[in-house]
């Protein structure tokens, strides 16, 4: 089948704004949801409660970007006690998005579940997501990522 130069032509607006589209859309590696940012200094990303008032009561999750392009998923599993993991699904790369402490985590683009510790419990992820200490003060959590 051949095409004229005029229709193919008339073809690159309409792809170019199918492409432009599509790229809003999520999908594999589109899942970027966080409750905020924070930069890392000395390997480490404070979390104050101001900023992150959800880790402030035992039960509240936040996925939070660094500033080194990547994020963690942190859960206040207790009034002493929180855990901290990659945010980035060990499928396709998407974040994951907070379920609550028993339910863990679910990853939107594929269905994927964790546990709020980082476990998979469902698939397609065979691989269970990072795992970080994090150190809870009285003004926030402090998650060492390096």
């Amino acid at each position: 089948m051949s095409h004229s130069r005029r229709q193919f032509l008339s073809l690159v607006p309409k792809v170019a704004l199918a492409g432009a589209a599509l790229s809003q859309l999520g999908g594999c590696g589109g899942g970027y949801n966080v409750d905020g940012s924070v930069t890392l200094a000395s390997g480490k990303a404070t979390l104050l409660f101001t900023q992150f008032p959800k880790l402030a009561t035992a039960g509240g999750g936040a996925i939070v970007g660094l500033d080194n392009g990547s994020a963690i998923a942190v859960v206040r599993t207790s009034d002493t006690e929180a855990t901290a993991t990659s945010a980035v699904c060990t499928h396709e790369g998407c974040y994951v998005e907070f379920q609550s402490v028993s339910a863990g985590f679910s990853c939107p683009c594929h269905g994927a579940t964790y546990t709020s510790a980082g476990v998979v419990t469902k698939g397609p992820a065979r691989e269970n997501l990072a795992s970080y200490t994090a150190a809870l003060t009285a003004t926030g959590i402090v998650v060492t990522v390096s």
